[in-house]
C-alpha cells in the first residue's frame, strides 16, 4: 500500500508534501521519502518564497537527499528591461554548504540573478566531481578586493580541475557585477576538454586577449562576447572546425578580420556584430564562401561592409535569421538580393535609411517565410504596403504610424433574401 501512496506523492510539488507530513505520521514518512527522491527543484517554482529566506532553501535541500541531480536557484524578472540584471536575493554560505553536502549526485547547477556572497563562491570548489553543467546568469559577486579575488579564483580553479565531465559552463553578468573578480587565461586554463558549451561573458571582468584556453577542446558552442581577444588567436578555431556549430564574438574590439572563421564550414550560428572599425569586405566574402551551413547571422552595426559584399550575402541559402541593423550601406540593391533566402523567417533592417518603399515591397511579396520585420528608422515604410502582399509578417516592428486599411467585404444579404433562402419550400405560402 505504502508504495502506491508513494507513486501518489511522486505527482506532489515540494509545498504540497510539506502539508502532507502534518497529516499524520504514515504521511510524515511517505513525505520524507517522496522528498529524498527529489531529482530535480526549482527553488522559485517548486518552493514559493524561499529564495528570499536562506534559511528555508538550507531545510529543503536537509530532506532531499543523494538523488538530486539538478537545481536551480534564480529570481525571473517580470520586466523585460530587468531580466539582465541581478535581484536583491542573497545566496549565502550556509545554503551552498547544505547543497554541496547533500546532492553527491548533482549534474546541473544554475544560478540566476541572485546575489553571490563571498562564502558562497568560495563553496562552489566543494560541488561535487560528477558535475556536467554550472550556468552563473545575471548574478553579483562580492569580491572587493584583490586578496578576496585571488581565493575566489582558487576556488574556481579547483572546481574547473575535478570536474571532468563538464559538459556546459556559463559566466555572464553586466558591467562590473563581479566586482574584483578577473577571469584570466590562467583561471581559464583548468577549464577541462569535456566542455562542449563555453559562454563567458562577465562584463568587465573578462580579462583575456587569446583563446589558447580552448586547444584539446571539441567545442559546439562559443560564446565570447565583449572579449578582448584579437584576430590572430582565431585560427585557435580551426581546429574544431568539425564540431564548433555557434559563435558569438559580438562587441570584441581588437577584432579587425574575420577572415578565419571561413574555415569554420559546419558553423550554424554566427554573431559579430559592434561598432568597430578596419574590419574589411574580405572577412565577409570569407564567411559567406566558406560557412554556406550558416542559419542565423548578426552583422548589426558592421557600416564598413560595402553594398557589394552585403548583396553577396544571398550566397547563404540556409539563412533563417539575420539582423543588419545599422548596416549602413543595406540598400534596395542588397534587399533585393535578399530575397533569394527563401529560407528567412526573422530579418532586421533597423536604421537602413537607403532602403526605398520599392525594396521593402519586393521584400515583402518574394520572403513566403519571413514571420519577423523590423524596420525602425526606415522612413519609406508604410502600413499601406501590406495591402499589396497576399502574404506578410505576422510580426512588424516600425515606429510608422498607424494607418487603416481598407478590406472590401462581400455584401450583406437583406432580411427578406436571407428569409427566403433560408424558408424551405414545404414551409413557404401557397
Amino acid at each position: 500500500m505504502d508504495d502506491i501512496w508513494l507513486h501518489v506523492f511522486a505527482y506532489l510539488n515540494i509545498q504540497d508534501l510539506h502539508s502532507c507530513e502534518a497529516v499524520s505520521r504514515q504521511w510524515r514518512v511517505l513525505a520524507e521519502k517522496s522528498l529524498r527522491r527529489i531529482k530535480s527543484i526549482d527553488i522559485e517554482k517548486d518552493c514559493e518564497g524561499c529564495v528570499e529566506e536562506p534559511s528555508k532553501m538550507c531545510k529543503i535541500f536537509a530532506k532531499c537527499g543523494n538523488s538530486l541531480s539538478s537545481v536551480r536557484i534564480g529570481v525571473t524578472s517580470n520586466n523585460k528591461r530587468y531580466e539582465n540584471f541581478t535581484s536583491g536575493k542573497h545566496l549565502t554560505k550556509a545554503v551552498m554548504q547544505m547543497l554541496c553536502g547533500r546532492a553527491k549526485r548533482l549534474k546541473k547547477l544554475h544560478l540566476e540573478r541572485v546575489i553571490l556572497t563571498f562564502g558562497a563562491i568560495e563553496c562552489l570548489s566543494e560541488l561535487p566531481e560528477c558535475l556536467e553543467e554550472l550556468c552563473i546568469r545575471y548574478c553579483n559577486m562580492y569580491c572587493v578586493s584583490v586578496q578576496e579575488n585571488e581565493v575566489l579564483q582558487k576556488a574556481l580553479a579547483l572546481l574547473l580541475a575535478k570536474c571532468t565531465k563538464l559538459d556546459r559552463f556559463e559566466l555572464i553578468c553586466n558591467g562590473y557585477s563581479f566586482d574584483h573578480f578577473k577571469l584570466d587565461n590562467v583561471l581559464l586554463s583548468h577549464l577541462p576538454s569535456s566542455i562542449q558549451y563555453l559562454t563567458l561573458s562577465p562584463g568587465n571582468s573578462l580579462n583575456i586577449n587569446s583563446i589558447d584556453f580552448t586547444n584539446g577542446m571539441r567545442l559546439r558552442s562559443l560564446n565570447l562576447r565583449d572579449s578582448f581577444i584579437c584576430s590572430a588567436s582565431l585560427t585557435a578555431l580551426i581546429s574544431m572546425k568539425d564540431t564548433l556549430e555557434e559563435l558569438d564574438l559580438s562587441n570584441s574590439s581588437n577584432l579587425f578580420d574575420f577572415t578565419p572563421i571561413g574555415q569554420l564550414s559546419n558553423l550554424k550560428t554566427l554573431m559579430i556584430g559592434g561598432y568597430h572599425e578596419g574590419i574589411e569586405d574580405q572577412s565577409l566574402f570569407s564567411i559567406i564562401q566558406g560557412c554556406k551551413q550558416l542559419r542565423k547571422l548578426s552583422l548589426d552595426k558592421r557600416t564598413q561592409f560595402t553594398q557589394k559584399a552585403l548583396a553577396a550575402l544571398d550566397g547563404l541559402p540556409q539563412l533563417e535569421w539575420l539582423s543588419l541593423s545599422s548596416c549602413s550601406n543595406v540598400d534596395d540593391i542588397v534587399v533585393d538580393r535578399l530575397c533569394n533566402c527563401q529560407n528567412l523567417e526573422y530579418l532586421e533592417l533597423n536604421m537602413c535609411r537607403k532602403v526605398t518603399s520599392l525594396g521593402l515591397l519586393s521584400l515583402l511579396q518574394s520572403l513566403p517565410n519571413l514571420k519577423h520585420l523590423e524596420v525602425l528608422g526606415i522612413r519609406s515604410y508604410s502600413h499601406s504596403l501590406l495591402s499589396q502582399c497576399r502574404k506578410f509578417p505576422s510580426s512588424i516592428v516600425s515606429d510608422a504610424p498607424m494607418e487603416s486599411i481598407s478590406i472590401i467585404l462581400p455584401p450583406i444579404p437583406t432580411q427578406s433574401n436571407a428569409g427566403q433562402e433560408i424558408m424551405p419550400k414545404s414551409a413557404m405560402p401557397a
